[in-house]
């Protein structure tokens, strides 16, 4: 019934807050402890990462379920989370905010248009018109890669 389209991929770093903890630009992920990360859910990839590196057991300190929460707790000694380069940028107004590179490599954040198979033909002026102004937004996105090809042309 329905169709998806990969529109963009995103890097995912880890920050902290170099006013309470002092991790280098390249993090080897050993390094750090699953009871110092905000946690937010960033997808299946990110989950089977995090598992390969920590045990599913271990608690993060604190799970939150929107972004904007991880900046409020990065405000503690040896606190990071990982995230969308986006969301890193847009924390990161004060410059206090360290962006690191983990060692492994985090997957990278995938975003999925999805769309009605065969959508009412009522309602597919607007979906071509909503699909070019995402097109748009995408491209003016300094921190994605757009996946221009796959998303649906214009009929």
């Amino acid at each position: 019934v329905c169709s998806s389209d990969l529109i963009f991929c995103e890097p995912m770093v880890l920050v902290s807050d170099r006013r309470y903890s002092s991790y280098p630009d390249i993090i080897k992920v050993e390094s750090l402890s699953v009871e110092d990360e905000t946690y937010i859910d960033l997808g299946v990839e990110f989950e089977i990462w995090h598992n390969r590196n920590w045990s599913p057991i271990t608690k993060p300190k604190v799970t939150v379920d929107t972004p904007t929460l991880i900046e409020f707790f990065l405000q503690s000694e040896r606190a990071w989370a990982a995230v969308p380069l986006c969301v890193a940028e847009m924390i990161n107004r004060d410059g206090n905010i360290v962006i690191s590179s983990p060692e492994p490599e985090l997957p990278a954040r995938t975003i999925y248009l999805v769309t009605q198979r065969e959508a009412n033909p009522s309602g597919a002026k607007a979906v071509r018109m909503f699909i070019e102004e995402t097109k748009k937004f995408v491209a003016s996105m300094p921190s994605v890669i757009p996946i221009e090809k796959n998303l649906p042309h214009q009929r």
